[in-house]
């Protein structure tokens, strides 16, 4: 009898005969169902039949290779449970503490001209120049530019604002123009480097992403560059 695919078991109690429909998914079963269904099998078969003995004992290892999954399976959970853990932690322990990081949010400063932002860009490629949109929180935009003559490496740019306050968050849209006039937005290309202070962190329980909060804009670890000791 194959118990992956019983059909009809039959099952003697006390002179009564029942017939138990068993057509089983076993990817469904405990082990303890499992064991219950190979103790059945080996009351109502043939000892002396070979072939039953040996689907038994066929039986027998495909119970401890559902044992040996079922282990595994835990273990490998477990493990990534304490990886989310200890990364929730490490990012957890970066709340209050100033993160220089590649985003798109500027806090607005002020000086005795009034209100400005300061944008700090890496380039790793040639750029003939660089475009940009500043919008406040409503969508509402207070800047729009290009910069010619963008250098490789750091491009460091003021810029005097106006309806604006001090310490509103700003975000910028970015985009540089290569030597062929093609867009580029990779961030390994071009980069504005922003900084903060972390206010939150959040982790995705489905998933284990997770993100930090700096000037309301949710980054990631690999984000940040430098953190402050």
């Amino acid at each position: 009898m194959d118990i992956s695919s019983i059909s009809n078991l039959m099952i003697n109690n006390k002179d009564e005969t029942k017939v138990v429909n068993g057509i089983i998914d076993r990817s469904k079963l405990s082990n303890e169902d499992f064991m219950k269904i190979l103790l059945t099998q080996l009351t109502y078969q043939d000892p002396l039949d070979t072939t039953d003995i040996n689907q038994f004992i066929t039986n027998l290892v495909n119970l401890q290779q559902m044992e040996t999954f079922v282990k595994f399976d835990k273990s490998v959970q477990s493990l990534m449970n304490y990886y989310k853990y200890t990364n929730f932690l490490n990012a957890a322990s970066f709340i209050g503490k100033k993160v220089e990081y590649v985003g798109h949010n500027v806090k607005v400063q002020k000086d005795s001209n009034g209100p400005y932002v300061d944008l700090d860009f890496k380039v790793n490629t040639y750029l003939q120049k660089i475009n940009l949109q500043i919008t406040d929180s409503n969508g509402n935009i207070v800047y729009s530019g290009t910069f010619d003559n963008v250098n490789y490496g750091e491009n460091e740019f003021k810029i005097p604002l106006s309806k604006v306050s001090e310490g509103q968050v700003l975000y910028v849209n970015y985009s540089g123009i290569d030597e062929n006039k093609q867009i580029v937005t990779d961030p390994s290309k071009i980069a504005l480097i922003s900084y903060g202070t972390v206010e939150k962190v959040h982790i995705d329980q489905e998933e284990g992403n997770i993100e930090i909060y700096v000037n309301n804009e949710p980054i990631t670890i690999d984000d940040i560059i430098s953190i402050e000791t």
